[in-house]
């Protein structure tokens, strides 16, 4: 593709060299702070019957601020990208690749794809970088996606259906009788991961505020996974970076060490609780389809584990109901085809004393299926079927309600 100004004319155009890489790159200037980018000789590529686009930007990361991608249309449309992944410039000085997809595009005529950049979030950011620029060495547009492994992560979104990878078969999955299990929280994310919520979890980043204790041991990162943490700096000089547990490749490398240290598997913990729980159908699933396939691949076992804390009496018992039985649903998320690394056995923690004096089960099982019912005070929490392994009721019952008393602090 090539770009141009407002006004039709070639975009300002220079040498960058970062990293020892040197490329002319289109820059973006306080005058013109918009590219557009229009395919050469003027052709759009022929869409597919799903109508989307796909653009891939290579350009330059030297300040802190956000990059824009929409379409325009010769009708005055301006069409934003329903995904889309590496769009936060951290001032790394590195070349670095953006990927955009456009969707239902069908019913348009194209004008041209505009780039353009937002200020950071974070103050500090906006102190160092006054006004954010764009230095574009490359543009693509293609009707069908890159071969980008997290790109094409994030438009399939493997939580909607069943896992169908490679599975290593645990020692034993049918009950959690001299086990060794953690908890999995799995809450940590950075800028540029699929969540694209900044760095939650961390702290403030940007002002050198943190909130966990001790800095995390990368080294066994691919380092295409981490992002730079703003102006941290180790103690060594270098530029510090951080993990998400949004991305596959971050969970994988916690369930190598699992497997190293031979620690059987993980509770994986599920808010429902608070202001973000929005429903499961709304909300993106990354760590527990992260989990799900690093058990099976490295033949860990894995289960749910609620965190209630949160909750209100109108919100406990429909979220609880409506969670499980999304979760248990065989067409998608805890179904597996061939042998399952994960059982599915619902735990919960956070309740109140009084919760749990006023909480009742019922268990019936038949063969390897069983129905639990879960109530609280006058209300149904769950009343579904499941897929059980040979798991003791003391056990189930002993996960499920835990002991009143304050929770321990699991591994994360």
């Amino acid at each position: 593709m090539v770009s141009y100004n407002v006004e039709g004319k070639p975009s300002e155009s220079r040498n960058v060299t970062l990293d020892r890489n040197r490329s002319v790159a289109w820059i973006t200037t306080e005058d013109e702070k918009n590219l557009y980018l229009n395919p050469k000789g003027g052709k759009w590529p022929e869409l597919t019957k799903k109508g989307e686009l796909f653009l891939e930007l290579v350009y330059a990361d030297c300040c802190y601020g956000r990059i824009k991608a929409y379409v325009k249309t010769k009708n005055g449309y301006e069409l934003k990208p329903d995904k889309y992944t590496q769009v936060v410039m951290l001032n790394t000085k590195k070349w670095k690749t953006a990927y955009f997809r456009f969707p239902e595009l069908s019913d348009y005529e194209l004008e041209s794809i505009v780039i353009t950049t937002d200020p950071s979030w974070w103050r500090e950011d906006r102190e160092i970088t006054k006004q954010p620029f764009i230095g574009v060495a490359k543009a693509t547009v293609s009707p069908v996606p890159f071969k980008n492994g997290y790109f094409n992560y994030l438009l399939k979104e493997s939580w909607r259906r069943p896992y169908d990878g490679p599975t290593v078969k645990p020692r034993d999955n049918t009950t959690l009788k001299g086990k060794t299990m953690v908890g999995y929280q799995g809450w940590f994310r950075t800028p540029n991961d699929a969540d694209d919520r900044g760095w939650v979890h961390w702290g403030g980043i940007p002002q050198g505020h943190f909130s966990v204790d001790m800095w995390p041991y990368n080294d066994d990162y691919p380092q295409h996974v981490l992002d730079k943490a703003h102006e941290v700096k180790t103690l060594s000089g270098k530029p510090a970076y951080l993990f998400s547990s949004a991305r596959p490749e971050v969970v994988y490398t916690h369930f190598k060490w699992m497997q190293e240290y031979n620690i059987d598997g993980a509770f994986l913990q599920r808010f429902i609780g608070g202001r973000y729980f929005k429903g499961s159908e709304k909300t993106p699933e990354w760590v527990m389809a992260n989990v799900r396939e690093a058990a099976n691949r490295t033949g860990r076992i894995w289960a749910i584990e609620y965190d209630v804390s949160g909750c209100t009496d109108e919100t406990l018992f429909k979220n609880i109901e409506e969670d499980w039985k999304w979760l248990v649903n065989a067409s998608t998320k805890l179904a597996a085809s061939g042998e399952p690394s994960s059982t599915a056995i619902p735990t919960a923690s956070s309740f109140t004393s009084s919760d749990t004096a006023k909480a009742k089960m019922n268990i019936s099982s038949s063969g390897s299926t069983a129905a639990i019912r879960i109530e609280l005070g006058s209300r149904m929490i769950c009343n579904a079927s499941l897929r059980i392994r040979a798991l003791s009721r003391r056990m189930f019952m002993r996960r499920l309600l835990r002991a009143p008393g304050p929770t321990s602090a699991p591994a994360r």
